[in-house]
């Protein structure tokens, strides 16, 4: 009698975690119609999949632009909601419907980082572009052209074979530093560059996830003889092998990733992709040798600080956005300064306080006199006559901030194989505190045996 009054008066028969199990359950079969309806609308509105392939850049679409005297793709503009409340779902609706009549055509999306990429008339693009934020203000809108990037400038010069092939390792004291770490083969360089030999015998044994976001598959070889990728890679982490050269993390992992479509273009969206892949597939550091291309700047140092105070915000922001995002994902990004001798940062892509912006020096510890410069610069490392790989199984000598990127990359990563867990703001106050500062207005020199000992110590 008194177990069937029990049974009567338990308010649940089959207990709590028996009804929350059916109420989770529920709510995912919501979720998953919700998101279903929500795609198959988007049907209707003629969008690409999200894993849509690029279409590469024609030459004719290309054009210097009189503002930024940057060069972009005339007829793309591209886009980013703030708004995190708002789905790149919402805004593809709201913008098919605002702008019925403008014969825009949305091209790409990702929903990761909520970016949109319009293709439009050229004469219809700057009314896009001028009212997209006053038209949709609830999405927060960021809204830039596609630019146009490069390997940062390379160059080969035939004296500098007489130099030391190794002077810049011991400019920073590699071989000091070696008796503490080679590297963690477990941790993962990704290089985001041009195209990549990866049956040179410098990288061949280390090559991991490899990448080409043009067309998605594996394929990274170089267009002919670029050698930019391969060079920088083997700067970054050859292995020691007994041959040719000895890379800065010789045990890591190297994750090639090639953003040069067939026109031999680089464009922003084959950068965020490449970003965005790297860090979905488990890269510890990216190394990115790359830059804007511009025009002639014969701009004055206080036109370029003005210029980098007013021009191109919504870009900086949306790179801001990405690189923090990387930050948070405790992924290192290192940055190439550039060789035009102008002030870091006229690029926004330069701009972001998460990543380690890298000026060159010469074999007497100055400024290379093509290196950019200024406030935005974090650290410095050799960069002028620097021996590495080059496709085909050959080497040769470079010069250029592209070839001192790499040889910092190296440098986290091995920070890293030491204490995996350093946030990137400490490993910047690492850097800079052990560094040398031998050249005013760059960062201070790698000084890569004091780093990882004083690393080591605490």
């Amino acid at each position: 009698m008194n177990e069937s009054l029990n049974q009567k008066n338990k308010p649940f028969k089959y207990g709590v975690v028996y009804y929350l199990i059916i109420f989770c359950y529920f709510l995912l079969v919501v979720l998953f119609w919700y998101h279903f309806l929500e795609k198959k609308q988007l049907n209707n509105y003629d969008v690409p999949s999200q894993n849509s392939v690029i279409i590469p850049i024609q030459q004719d679409e290309v054009r210097i632009d009189s503002s930024s005297n940057s060069f972009i793709v005339e007829n793309k503009l591209n886009i980013a909601i703030l708004n995190k409340s708002k789905t790149v779902e919402s805004f593809i609706k709201s913008f098919k419907t605002k702008y019925a009549n403008l014969h825009a055509q949305i091209i790409y999306f990702d929903t990761v980082i909520k970016r949109i990429q319009v293709e439009v008339d050229a004469e219809a693009k700057s009314t896009l572009k001028n009212t997209l934020k006053s038209n949709l203000p609830e999405f927060e809108l960021l809204v830039w052209d596609e630019t146009i990037f490069e390997s940062t400038k390379t160059f080969s010069d035939p004296a500098s074979n007489s130099g030391e092939k190794s002077w810049y390792l011991d400019v920073i004291e590699a071989h000091k530093a070696w008796d503490i770490t080679t590297g963690n083969k477990k941790l993962i360089l990704a290089v985001i560059d041009n195209g990549f030999d990866v049956n040179h015998e410098e990288i061949k044994d280390k090559i991991v996830k490899p990448y080409n976001v043009i067309d998605r598959t594996s394929n990274v070889a170089p267009q002919g003889a670029m050698n930019h990728g391969t060079h920088v890679s083997a700067t970054a982490c050859a292995s020691s092998n007994g041959k040719g050269i000895v890379g800065i993390s010789p045990k890591c992992k190297l994750m090639p990733i090639k953003v040069e479509d067939e026109n031999g273009m680089i464009a922003s969206t084959y950068i965020v992709d490449g970003i965005l892949y790297a860090i979905k597939n488990g890269a510890n550091v990216i190394n990115l040798s790359l830059g804007k291309m511009f025009g002639n700047l014969p701009l004055s140092e206080e036109q370029q600080k003005e210029f980098i105070k007013n021009q191109g915000n919504d870009e900086f922001q949306f790179w801001d956005e990405l690189f923090e995002y990387a930050n948070k994902k405790n992924v290192t990004c290192v940055i190439a300064a550039g060789n035009e001798a102008n002030l870091i940062g006229l690029d926004p892509f330069q701009r972001a306080k998460s990543t380690i912006k890298v000026s060159a020096i010469d074999e007497n510890y100055k400024r290379a006199e093509f290196s950019n410069f200024g406030s935005f610069s974090t650290i410095s490392a050799p960069g002028t006559h620097i021996y590495s790989a080059k496709p085909n199984g050959e080497y040769e000598y470079l010069d250029g901030t592209s070839m001192a990127s790499p040889i910092v990359a190296g440098a986290v990563i091995l920070m890293k194989s030491i204490r995996p867990k350093l946030t990137n703001q400490e490993i910047i106050k690492l850097l800079r505190s052990t560094g040398k500062s031998k050249s005013p207005r760059i960062g201070p020199v790698l000084q890569l045996y004091s780093l990882l000992t004083t690393l080591k110590s605490n």
